[in-house]
This record gives structure tokens, sequence and C-alpha cells, in this order.
């Protein structure tokens, strides 16, 4: 890899969102390579990891980017944070 492609992937930022938006097309793909059964199965006993770091805390908190995040005290942000990432890691 080239320095001007490393550098290009050290400031891409996707949101947890976008990263589960395009997981789901890797299953999609997956599954039309190897059929439903065959995914369905290898997705089953896949290990996942999910790393988490405090950009969110940093960025949308102790130094609002966004407007909406002025609206949150300590403990409301943590509730919402602790929502939305319940809500994007529900098993299906």
């Amino acid at each position: 890899m080239d320095d001007k492609n490393f550098s290009l992937m050290q400031i891409q930022k996707l949101s947890l969102d976008k990263q589960i938006e395009l997981f789901q097309g890797t299953q999609e793909l997956i599954r039309s390579k190897i059929g439903k059964r065959a995914a369905d199965k290898f997705f089953r006993e896949a290990q996942y990891v999910v790393a988490l770091g405090s950009n969110d805390f940093i960025n949308n908190y102790l130094m609002p980017l966004y407007t909406d995040s002025w609206t949150y005290n300590d403990e409301t942000f943590m509730d919402y944070l602790i929502g939305t990432l319940r809500r994007q890691l529900k098993v299906y």
C-alpha cells in the first residue's frame, strides 16, 4: 500500500450505522456466492469483534461539533449513547 492510500484510510471515519450497513451488504454478497443456507451457517458460527473508542463521547459531548449535542447533560448523553448502541448491536 502506498503512502497516499494509507493517508486516505487514516482520515476516513465511518459511523457504526454505516459500518453495519456495509456489513449487511457484505453478508448479501456472501449469500449470493455460497448460497443462503451455507452463508447463514457461516454467519451463525462466526465470531465477531466490536471495538468502541471514546470518539463519540469526546467529539460529540466534550468538544461538541453538532448543535444537538448541546442539549445533553452527562447523564442524558450517556443514556443516548447506550440506547443507540443497543439498537445497533441487536442480534437478528
